[in-house]
């Protein structure tokens, strides 16, 4: 497959001179810094074409804008110069393949992604309608996924609701239950503190980062350890 180099679709604008923390909470225009979230806003604006928004400072970020917006001065904004592209085609396909970007991160401390870098990226040559075809693909993928997660709230709402109504408010007790200490009703056991290592082997181990805030198990990541005889018996 062929390819082109950004500098040759994009052009970069003007950089602006706003402080990242002159953003507000409240605003009438999007306020992007270099950050993977948009949460910042302003009541004025320094550009209104659609462009590709890439922060330069800390971890690899990229943002989709159509209307008017502003940025930080840690941001790049590059606007199509070749009406064969989308830009937001080249956005998913950055997005999709962050590592690009990643990789342009260079420096002590706060990296910086460099101009130059990203001018010499390179996007695959694909026909205008398929670049539409892939949008609209990605675009109904991520509404799948939307709408998976706020199933999946939705359904943490409502067990937490069928829990309260069965057995009442665990703060007040208003149905009466009798209450035991924890130890009282489980046997508590120490786990290992044998080294663990990322090569998988017959026994998982399970840390404190396999368990999340919500209480729920998170199997990513998982470490392994070896057992003896006795130490199979006991775990």
């Amino acid at each position: 497959m062929e390819h082109i180099k950004i500098k040759d679709i994009l052009s970069f604008q003007k950089k602006s001179k706003i402080k990242a923390s002159e953003g507000s909470k409240i605003g009438k225009y999007n306020f992007y810094t270099s950050s993977k979230e948009q949460n910042k806003f302003l009541d004025y604006y320094e550009y209104s074409n659609e462009a590709l928004i890439i922060g330069t400072g800390g971890n690899a970020n990229l943002h989709h804008s159509y209307g008017k917006f502003s940025v930080s001065t840690d941001c790049f904004v590059l606007e199509s110069k070749d009406k064969n592209f989308l830009i937001e085609f080249i956005y998913r396909y950055l997005l999709k393949n962050i590592y690009i970007l990643e990789n342009g991160f260079r420096g002590a401390g706060l990296k910086h992604i460099s101009k130059e870098y990203l001018e010499n990226i390179k996007i695959p040559i694909i026909p205008l309608e398929k670049q539409k075809i892939i949008i609209k693909v990605l675009k109904n993928i991520d509404i799948f996924i939307d709408e998976n997660k706020q199933i999946k709230n939705n359904l943490n709402f409502l067990s937490k609701s069928l829990f309260t109504t069965m057995f009442g408010d665990i703060k007040t007790n208003n149905k009466n239950w009798e209450i035991k200490k924890l130890g009282e009703v489980v046997q508590t056991q120490y786990g290992t503190s044998k080294k663990a290592t990322s090569v998988v082997g017959e026994f998982p181990i399970l840390r404190m980062n396999n368990i999340t805030y919500s209480g729920e198990m998170n199997y990513k990541d998982l470490k392994y350890i070896e057992l003896s005889d006795s130490e199979k018996e006991k775990f």
